[in-house]
């Protein structure tokens, strides 16, 4: 059997980790999951030797410079990788460059998985980096065609080396068992519930979604309820304070999610969004967006983004400029009976296109490509 040791920095991806390691581990390969970011083991699977755990504790008092830190870290990995065959490398930074340089240098094959910010937030410098490590790589993974398309407009020496395949989604089953609850998120009664984003970060552009909600006709935005699910990457406290100033005044009901939520209250919280709305600046695929299609939002997302899947898989949604956002919601609202009928069909094609029966073996012939180092000619 292959082992391969799946890496990936934020904390916040973990439960994706465990549901690929669940899904996708077999009779042939075995999939460990390693956090960059706490240095621990997916399942505690493996222990740490002492000496890294020591200096992983440095980190978390942050006496340790990010030179020093990236040091250790590819200390650690050359140490960790010896038990593994290969080597799938998530969320690509340049932290991971000089220990993908050891892997090429004593012959072990990896992967690189680009998820979104990585790629479409690194300037030209950091892409040029990225090349030697592209070109070296057994495969590279992107989630959409669209994605595809983008990353071999800027690397297309390693287009055919690119993998299209997007995670399966474990929150349906539980989206599934909740789905006719009549529960409603607090003050949000008699309201039509639209989630803003799916993150903290300053790059869904809450401001922006705050302001172009406020141009609605008064009738229609006092009929919302917005909800935030700022659950990770939120840049600081200062930022949350500055939303939540303009939503009181611009007289907006709201509810911000802060602490992180269970697979109950994600499911529910999904089931009561009438409306989602993603504006933010880039984005490859999200998840989040999909459970909220699996359990019956409306979805309205900036024509900017690389959504094109979701037209292949035949799913009913509206693609705005930011201008448009006034305009389309309040038609939206004011036809709501009428669109939630056309998104119906939507729960089907979320299921073929996310559902982990479909991903699961597509996965693991390529984990199973990558640790036997197989090469198509």
């Amino acid at each position: 059997m292959k082992r391969i040791i799946i890496l990936y920095g934020p904390t916040s991806q973990k439960h994706l980790i465990d549901s690929i390691i669940n899904h996708c581990s077999n009779d042939r390969i075995s999939l460990t999951g390693f956090n960059t970011t706490n240095w621990s083991f997916n399942f505690n699977v493996m222990k740490i030797p002492a000496f890294y755990k020591g200096i992983s504790s440095l980190f978390v008092i942050r006496k340790v410079g990010t030179l020093l830190r990236r040091m250790f870290l590819t200390s650690m990995l050359k140490n960790v990788s010896t038990n593994f065959d290969a080597v799938d490398v998530t969320f690509f930074t340049r932290a991971y460059f000089p220990f993908l340089d050891y892997l090429h240098g004593i012959g072990k094959p990896y992967k690189i998985t680009f998820w979104g910010s990585d790629f479409y937030r690194s300037n030209k410098d950091s892409l040029n980096k990225m090349k030697p490590y592209l070109k070296y790589a057994h495969s590279i993974q992107v989630e959409t065609d669209h994605f595809k398309k983008d990353v071999s407009k800027i690397f297309s020496d390693y287009r055919d080396k690119i993998f299209v395949c997007n995670y399966g989604i474990d929150l349906f089953e539980k989206i599934d068992r909740y789905r006719f609850l009549t529960n409603r998120i607090e003050g949000a009664e008699g309201k039509i519930v639209m989630t803003c984003g799916y993150n903290g970060s300053i790059g869904q552009q809450h401001e922006k979604m705050i302001d172009v909600i406020n141009q609605l006709p008064p009738s229609v935005k006092d009929n919302l309820f917005l909800v935030f699910p700022m659950t990770y990457g939120i840049p600081n406290e200062k930022y949350l304070i500055g939303l939540e100033t303009t939503l009181k005044k611009y007289q907006i009901a709201y509810k911000i999610y802060s602490k992180r939520l269970n697979e109950e209250e994600l499911a529910m919280l999904r089931l009561n969004s009438d409306i989602v709305l993603n504006i933010q600046v880039t984005d490859s695929f999200s998840s989040s967006l999909v459970e909220h299609i699996y359990a019956g939002s409306v979805l309205i997302v900036g024509d900017w983004l690389p959504y094109d899947i979701l037209d292949d898989y035949g799913i009913f949604y509206y693609k705005i400029s930011l201008n448009e956002v006034p305009m389309v919601v309040t038609s939206v609202i004011e036809d709501f009976s009428s669109v939630k009928i056309h998104i119906q069909k939507n729960i089907k094609c979320a299921q073929k296109m996310s559902s982990w029966t479909k991903k699961a073996p597509l996965l693991s012939d390529l984990f199973e490509r990558v640790a036997n180092n197989i090469v198509d000619n």
